[in-house]
């Protein structure tokens, strides 16, 4: 059975986060921050739009999952999953991963 790769992205994402909300051992209190967005896309880059922050903090240092496409909507859309570290949960790198941590695969491969 085929499916589309934001499809599959998308149930590796929600695998990913079910994973992390069921084996973390605390959680942190949360505080809206004024700033946000906090993160936003890098312009031309496969990571123009980004959505679905996953957040862990681990030795010190807050690392987040999220998936990023190009900005094209409809059936062009491809999404890939990429990857940010933040001293504080407010600043973030992200020029320092720019490649996708699960890049998108051929279409209509699995």
């Amino acid at each position: 059975m085929k499916t589309n790769s934001h499809v599959s992205l998308a149930l590796i994402g929600l695998t990913f986060f079910i994973f992390l909300g069921f084996n973390s051992p605390a959680q942190l209190t949360w505080e809206k921050y004024e700033g946000n967005p906090v993160i936003e896309g890098m312009q031309g880059e496969w990571n123009e739009s980004v959505f679905s922050p996953v957040v862990i903090f681990d030795e010190d240092i807050f690392k987040m999952w999220y998936m990023g496409f190009d900005g094209g909507w409809g059936n062009s859309t491809i999404w890939q999953i990429f990857y940010a570290e933040s001293p504080d949960g407010i600043n973030w790198n992200m020029e320092d991963y720019p490649d996708p941590v699960i890049p998108a695969g051929e279409p209509g491969s699995m």
